[in-house]
């Protein structure tokens, strides 16, 4: 060696014997030095041997302890575990641990180890799973062991699993065993299995927004959302009412634990339809021909007297008054019916007449007649057919015959808004001719042609006049009394202007 790294003595089997070695310390003057070291080198002994029953231990619950040995004797054990010249596996603990020996032999310290490996098996945390669960992985350290207990299967290639069942409900024992040399070492696993809680949800029909009965929803479950009410204990009940019309979904749950399940339940609340009729309908009297319903939304179902389901309705013979029908719409859970109306129009009473205006004994042609129906007084609905070729409209109505001849006059009468009608023979109405006036009178006094007979009876006025135009007569309501009073003979000319018809005009001899 040297003074700065510092020196070192090696014995060697060339050096046996007793050696001196000097130690010389150099300084100025009288500080220096020199020391002598007397050293013996003996032959070296033969190792020391240390041995164990084994190298591998099982940490156990049960006390025991491993003797040691070792060569030469005389000497100490020691490292974790060590007790004397005893090892215990269960006082130095899982784990590999260094064990030595040391002995004094010929003034040599002699040294010697061996290694002690203490396994102990060891598992997971406890766990809990459903009745209906899948298979669990089992794992145990160190890694090579086996597992053993209700529901466990496998091998060590494969690795083992358990699987819960509904027989092994409650809290099962699971091994899990680490053969070393000699021992096994044991570890336990509780594994937990709960009933899985079955339930089907049921499905829900359609519901109408108007009803308000409560509908009992399955027991077992606690259920939430819109239109739900209840506790637990009484069961719960949805009300589509309290819900309101539109689709949406109910909650369910079995609880809040591992195995329990949760779910939700589709409904529809629907509002009623909104079923549209037309009017009630009025038919004619006697009407036998079969007419379809409407109705809107389509695809009701009517019902009621002689209707068919498809809404065909067919009067039957002799129909009369009223019958009242009902359609009705099934959809979405609701249901909503209306009815309507089918009768038989009353025909309206009259009493049609006809009377002529003036002169009716003599019914001359021209003949001014009144037609009316003093039981109606509207002018709507009424016709008349004079029997002449014409017609006219009106509850009283004036019509003047113009040619002499029989007349069969008739009323139609429309009722029901111009739907139906009734018609009224009238009387047959004879009309003669016009009476001719004559050209010529004698007023001689004979009670033969001494008057002027100008009208048939029927008033009229009537105008004289001279050959040089001078009015020699005049009366307003001209009653066939005129014989030209004391007028001269001769031809005078007359102008007759009855109430009914036209004017007249001609001339008139007076022969006396």
């Amino acid at each position: 060696g040297s003074v700065t790294a510092g020196v070192v003595f090696t014995p060697t089997p060339a050096l046996l014997g007793t050696l001196t070695l000097t130690y010389t310390v150099t300084g100025c003057g009288p500080c220096g030095g020199v020391s002598a070291l007397r050293l013996t080198v003996v032959p070296s002994p033969p190792p020391a041997t240390f041995t164990t029953t084994l190298t591998a231990y099982c940490f156990t619950n049960s006390f025991y302890t491993v003797p040691l040995t070792a060569t030469p004797a005389g000497g100490t054990f020691s490292g974790p575990g060590v007790a004397g010249n005893t090892f215990n596996p269960n006082v130095a603990g899982p784990g590999t641990h260094v064990l030595s020996y040391s002995v004094d032999v010929g003034g040599c310290r002699l040294r010697a180890t061996q290694t002690a490996t203490v396994f102990r098996a060891t598992v997971g945390p406890a766990f809990t799973v459903c009745s209906n669960g899948s298979a669990t992985p089992l794992a145990g350290s160190p890694a090579g062991g086996t597992w053993t207990g209700p529901g466990v299967s496998g091998s060590v290639a494969a690795g083992f699993v358990f699987t819960p069942t509904p027989a092994l409900l409650g809290t099962q024992m699971l091994t899990y065993s680490v053969a070393g040399a000699g021992c096994t070492s044991v570890a336990t696993l509780m594994a937990s299995v709960q009933a899985y809680r079955v339930f089907s949800p049921p499905t829900l029909p359609p519901y109408c927004s108007t009803s308000s009965a409560p509908v009992a929803l399955p027991n077992g479950v606690s259920w939430s959302g819109r239109g739900v009410r209840g506790p637990f204990s009484t069961g719960f009940t949805f009300t589509p009412s309290l819900a309101g019309a539109g689709s949406f979904a109910l909650s369910y749950t079995t609880g809040s634990g591992l195995c329990d399940v949760s779910g939700t339940v589709p409904v529809t609340v629907s509002n009623p339809p909104l079923i549209i009729l037309p009017p009630d309908t009025l038919l004619c009297p006697g009407t036998t021909q079969a007419f379809r319903l409407r109705a809107t939304p389509a695809g009701g179902v009517w019902s009621g007297t002689s209707v068919t389901g498809a809404g065909i309705f067919t009067p039957p013979a002799g129909f009369t008054g009223t019958v009242t029908l009902t359609y009705t719409v099934a959809a979405a859970g609701c249901v909503s019916a209306v009815t309507r109306r089918v009768g038989v129009a009353e025909p309206p009473t009259y009493a049609a007449r006809w009377e002529v205006e003036l002169c009716a004994e003599t019914r001359q042609a021209p003949l001014a007649v009144r037609f009316s129906d003093p039981l109606n007084n509207s002018t709507a609905g009424i016709r008349w057919d004079f029997g002449d070729g014409t017609q006219g409209e009106g509850s009283a109505i004036s019509h003047v015959y113009a040619q002499p001849g029989r007349y069969s006059p008739r009323l139609t009468r429309a009722f029901n808004n111009g739907r139906c009608s009734v018609q009224l023979s009238l009387p047959v109405l004879e009309v003669t001719k016009s009476y001719q006036v004559p050209n010529i009178i004698t007023p001689n006094g004979d009670d033969k042609n001494d008057y002027f007979r100008a009208t048939n009876g029927c008033p009229a006025r009537l105008q004289v006049f001279s050959r040089w135009g001078n009015k020699v007569f005049e009366a307003a309501n001209y009653r066939n009394d005129w014989n030209g009073n004391y007028l001269p003979a001769g031809v005078y000319y007359y102008l007759l202007q009855p109430a009914v018809g036209t004017t007249i005009k001609g001339w008139l001899e007076i022969s006396r």
